[in-house]
């Protein structure tokens, strides 16, 4: 059963501490890969904390855990996402002029499903090194870093 609503993506107080520890840090990484839904509309759709929804805008689609919101906090009907790769993919790229895409209040299908379609979005950490003493003479302006992705 597949139902309309709205999402309401914003920031968490625990993703500003994760923020701090770093974006593919465990606390960065569990407050942003997790849709808040109401209690009602969970009792609704008979999900769980933990369950998998497929959630679909106009722009794109994810499959991600639920977590039961605080009772009180988010209305029947509103969705809540912290900002960050999930909530990103279901968003458009027209800014209307503003330079910042519609981010907030737009509609959303959600549906219970079994699992998700594909593995959650890897990690990877860029990390490089670049010793500046043995940049040439004069040319500090471009220099060769290597990058490694780490899973």
């Amino acid at each position: 059963m597949s139902k309309t609503y709205i999402i309401i993506p914003g920031r968490t107080s625990e993703q500003g501490v994760g923020i701090n520890e770093g974006k593919f840090e465990e606390t960065y990484q569990s407050e942003i890969s997790v849709l808040q839904v109401s209690p009602e509309d969970m009792e609704e759709l008979g999900l769980e904390p933990g369950d998998w929804v497929r959630v679909t805008s106009e722009h794109g689609q994810i499959d991600i855990r639920t977590k039961v919101a605080k009772k009180g906090e988010l209305p029947a009907g509103l969705l809540f996402i912290a900002y960050g790769d999930y909530s990103s993919r279901l968003m458009g790229g027209d800014t209307h002029g503003t330079g910042m895409p519609t981010s907030k209040g737009f509609d959303v299908t959600m549906e219970k499903i079994d699992a998700p379609r594909e593995e959650s979005p890897s990690k990877y950490q860029l990390t490089g090194e670049f010793n500046w003493s043995e940049a040439p003479v004069g040319q500090t302006d471009s220099c060769e870093l290597v990058l490694t992705s780490q899973v």
